[in-house]
């Protein structure tokens, strides 16, 4: 293995434009290079003289969590979904019910023994928080709160004071920002990171030292702009070592990624699982901690049983016959998405 690739001699940036020229019969290579949408230049190849320094892995973890989702107002509609999807592998679930009857809406589902889990609170934090106390003990969950109706700076802090019961949890993670309506709504990349990092940093406005001790959530979108999807995720994860630094935090950072629903189609349906299978394996590749595959006709009206079971199935295969679980960061080191990733950061 070590003499692999010796009979390949390194190519320079200056013989590569050679052969350029060369193969375009004396135009320029320029014409080559085009601007994205996120206004970024991309040049028609990048080699190691395009690197700024050396690069560590922007992420250390392999695996994620598969997660299933339930929105609904009926309890009994979201406890038969998410029992239907950890059945069929979810090993994480997304709580996003509007109503107040916990108990039927978590009927039969052992919290503790799942590996994950995001709720969406809706202001009904604290009636939350008591309930699954009561029933399973805060110790003895790896959870995510979101809420949805933080509209000032004022409700941010109102919202920690309701959570601060959670102050003493590392696995309890209420410091957290939603960037995904942004996304759904066009938002370009570099948007989306600066939006996550200032709704954290809304949080951090307060004394830095009172934070909870556990990981900074964001939620973000993925796109099928592949490439730029996992420079997104990995830009956020190194700015946010930045915000560590400066501010001398220890707190991580957790994220949920989500596939798009802006480029999905009604007319092709079926071609959905190959534009959200492009954004899961951008997601897993960006370093997402858990990730939710939409189904392919979630644009329809009423998901089908197979549409919500290929969900579940994309990630599986993505694991269990791709491997995409059993190395971290394969990106760092790769000129291309680490010029990408440098590009989103600056920006």
């Amino acid at each position: 293995m070590e003499n692999l690739f010796k009979e390949f001699k390194p190519g320079t940036a200056a013989e590569w434009k050679a052969q350029l020229l060369k193969d375009l019969k004396g135009e320029s290579p320029d014409q080559l290079t085009w601007e994205n949408e996120n206004g970024i230049s991309i040049a028609p190849y990048y080699t190691s003289e395009d690197l700024q320094h050396t690069y560590e892995p922007a992420f250390t973890h392999a695996d994620w969590q598969i997660t299933g989702k339930a929105e609904n107002t009926d309890a009994t509609v979201v406890s038969q979904r998410l029992l239907r999807q950890l059945n069929q592998g979810a090993t994480s679930v997304e709580v996003n019910y509007t109503g107040e009857n916990y108990t039927t809406a978590l009927k039969d589902i052992s919290l503790p023994h799942i590996n994950a889990v995001f709720f969406v609170a809706r202001g009904k934090v604290t009636q939350l928080l008591d309930f699954l106390d009561k029933s399973y003990g805060l110790s003895n969950l790896n959870c995510s709160f979101f809420a949805t109706d933080i509209q000032s700076e004022n409700d941010g802090h109102d919202w920690l004071e309701k959570t601060s019961v959670l102050k003493s949890f590392t696995n309890l993670r209420a410091q957290s920002f939603n960037v995904l309506p942004f996304h759904n709504h066009g938002c370009v990349a570099q948007y989306e990171i600066a939006l996550a990092l200032s709704g954290l940093a809304a949080f951090l406005s307060r004394d830095a030292g009172s934070m909870h001790p556990s990981a900074f959530t964001v939620k973000l979108g993925v796109n099928s702009d592949y490439f730029v999807q996992i420079a997104k995720l990995r830009a956020l994860r190194r700015l946010w070592e930045v915000f560590k630094k400066e501010l001398k935090l220890t707190n991580d950072l957790y994220v949920i990624a989500e596939t798009s629903i802006t480029n999905k189609s009604l007319g092709d349906s079926h071609n959905n699982l190959l534009r959200t299978t492009v954004e899961a394996m951008a997601a897993v590749l960006g370093g997402c901690n858990e990730l939710v595959v939409n189904e392919f006709d979630v644009l329809f009206p009423g998901s089908s049983s197979l549409a919500e079971r290929m969900a579940i199935n994309q990630q599986l295969i993505l694991k269990e016959e791709s491997y995409f679980d059993k190395m971290a960061d394969v990106a760092c080191g790769s000129y291309f998405v680490e010029s990408l990733t440098d590009a989103l950061a600056t920006q």
